[in-house]
Parts: structure tokens; C-alpha cells; sequence
């Protein structure tokens, strides 16, 4: 009972203190009331934007992230992607990194289709430079401001215009003035002196002159002739060879290609091969021909080898020869020296 009697005193205290309040103040009331009010609902606006910032800035980096995947690979689709996300987010850091990859896509897609569609490729490379002037307006960070004019830079070079080797010259001048340590600064004061000299303003010159599309392959051959999309490899037949005869120049006299076989065999009357030579058989009547007598001098010739008896014996010498009885050894004397 007494917390319950304490609480309704409290209570009864701050009504008669805000009654006081609100009696002091009179018409002011409604204006405190007002911006009390005005606080607290710009307070709850200010978080719902931070929150929804959040949100854009999440779904830019995404968005930019899907884009750029298709880098190189899909150019039909991933240029369109940059553009987008580039307008959608416009003064934002992703808007101003979309800008600066598609400078960097069209550069390449320009470089590609340089010697094959130059003129296509001017027109990307235009079209880089301004991608490159956007992110450059857009970015306010550094690395992002360096790349961005070294894009310009480089895209106006391979323009290769006095125009545009001005614009070149005039960005590096920048770069390198206002960011002088860093690798940008340091490779556009290089590219500027190059560009200031003699020999590349020669070569420039001569460069922009040149016409690097592809030829178109010649149609016509000797004589002005068209040359056939599918050639006639036929050879023509041995009645279409004849010979020049009538005053017209006409071939009517059909030409012999084959040489003329006369006095060589026929097929089936001969072979031009020799055939190798067989042993003649004896025929009975060879062998039952009776030899001629011997002569004196083939009979002495039979009778000198039965007369050389000796040399049969030969091989039994040789024997004996080869096979020598074992001698009995004698001690061998010995040698006395001689009396000087």
C-alpha cells in the first residue's frame, strides 16, 4: 500500500510540473511540440537513406562484378552491361569503375580491329576515350583519376591524328605534373618525351596515312580472264590431240601418242626377257658314241703316276716326323773357362 501511495504521489508531482511547464510557455508549446516532432522524423529519413545507400552501393558493385566477368569473352554482351551500370549509377564509385572498364573494353576491341575494320575501329576507340573522360570527371580517387587518363592517353595515340596526339601529349602532361611519383606519372613523363621528339611525329605522320584494311584477292587471271571458282582438272581425251592442218589453224589430223611398235613382237608372240640358260640333258645316243683311241702321250701320262710310289708313303714319313721318340736326357757338361 505504501509503493502504490508513493507512485501516485510521483505521478501527481510531474503533472503538476509539466502543468507549470506548459503554463510558462503558453503559445510557445506548439512550436517545441513542432520541432520535437521534425527531430525525431528527419532522424528516422536520414537512416532510412543510409540504409538504402547501402543497398545501391551493394547492388552497383554486383552489378559492375557481373559485368566485367564477361570480359573478353562475351564483347556483344558485356559492353551493353558496362553502359548500364554506368548510367544507373552515375556519381557513384561503382558508376565512375564501370566507366573505366568500358574505356578499357572499347581500347581493346579498337586495337583488335585496327588492320582488319579500321573504321570500326575508330569509332571504338572514340568511344573509349569518352568512357575514360567520364570515370576521370567521376572518380574522386586517386588510382581510379591516374588509369582513367592513361586510357585517354593511350586511346588517342593509336588514333594517330595531330588532334589526337595533342590530346595525348596535353594528359601526360597532366599525369606526370600531378602525380609524379606514381608508376602512371612516371610511364606518361616517358610517353611525353617520346611523343615531343622528331622521329615519332615522322612516324605518326606515316602511320595515319596507311591503309591497313585487307585487300580483296584478284579475281581476274592472264588476259583478263576470270578465274574459274572450281577449276577443271579433267584431262582431255587422246581423239581432242590432233594435228594442225586446214589454213584455218584447225586440229584435224588426230596425233599418236604411242610409239611406233613395228618389228617388235607382238603380245603373245615373244618375250623380251632372256630366260635362264637349264643343263642340257644326255640323250642316250651321246653316251653309247664310242671314244676315240688314246694316243701314245695320254698313255705315258697313265703311266707316270703308277711309277711315283714314293709319294704315297709320304704321309707315313710325316707321321713319324710328328711323333719323334722320347730321347734320354744327358746332363749337360759343364763348360771350363777358358785359361786367359
Amino acid at each position: 500500500m505504501k509503493s502504490e501511495r508513493r507512485h501516485e504521489l510521483q505521478k501527481n508531482d510531474l503533472e503538476q510540473a509539466l502543468e507549470k511547464g506548459m503554463e510558462q510557455m503558453g503559445p510557445q508549446a506548439k512550436i517545441v511540440a513542432g520541432v520535437i516532432i521534425a527531430i525525431v522524423v528527419a532522424t528516422i529519413t536520414v537512416t532510412w537513406l543510409q540504409y538504402q545507400n547501402k543497398v545501391a552501393r551493394a547492388s552497383g558493385w554486383g552489378e559492375l562484378f557481373t559485368a566485367s566477368a564477361l570480359m573478353g569473352q562475351q564483347d556483344a554482351k558485356m559492353t551493353p552491361a558496362l553502359e548500364a551500370v554506368s548510367s544507373a549509377y552515375q556519381g557513384r564509385p561503382s558508376g565512375a569503375w564501370a566507366e573505366l572498364f568500358l574505356g578499357y573494353d572499347l581500347y581493346r576491341q579498337g586495337l583488335e580491329k585496327y588492320f582488319s575494320q579500321p573504321d570500326d575501329a575508330k569509332l571504338d576507340l572514340e568511344r573509349s576515350i569518352k568512357a575514360f573522360d567520364n570515370a576521370q570527371k567521376a572518380a574522386d580517387v586517386p588510382e581510379l583519376k591516374q588509369r582513367a587518363m592513361w586510357g585517354i592517353g593511350q586511346s588517342s595515340e593509336v588514333l594517330a591524328t595531330k588532334e589526337s596526339i595533342q590530346t595525348a601529349i596535353t594528359t601526360y602532361e597532366k599525369l606526370s605534373t600531378q602525380f609524379p611519383e606514381s608508376p602512371f606519372g612516371k610511364w606518361a613523363g616517358e610517353r611525353l618525351t617520346l611523343l615531343k621528339s622528331k622521329d615519332t611525329e615522322e612516324f605518326y605522320t606515316w602511320y595515319h596515312d596507311q591503309d591497313f584494311a585487307p585487300k580483296a584477292s584478284p579475281t581476274s587471271g592472264i588476259l583478263n580472264q576470270d578465274l574459274p571458282s572450281d577449276p577443271n582438272l579433267t584431262l582431255p581425251s587422246r581423239d581432242a590431240l590432233t594435228r594442225p592442218g586446214d589454213g584455218a589453224g584447225m586440229l584435224n589430223t588426230p596425233i599418236n601418242l604411242m610409239p611406233d611398235n613395228a618389228g617388235l613382237p607382238q603380245p603373245g608372240e615373244g618375250d623380251l626377257m632372256p630366260k635362264p640358260e637349264s643343263p642340257a640333258a644326255e640323250t642316250p645316243a651321246d653316251s653309247a658314241a664310242p671314244s676315240a683311241p688314246p694316243t701314245a702321250e695320254e698313255k705315258s701320262a697313265e703311266a707316270k703316276p703308277a711309277e711315283e710310289k714314293p709319294a704315297a708313303e709320304a704321309p707315313k714319313s710325316e707321321a713319324a716326323a710328328e711323333t719323334p721318340a722320347p730321347a734320354e736326357e744327358k746332363p749337360a757338361t759343364e763348360e771350363k773357362p777358358a785359361a786367359e
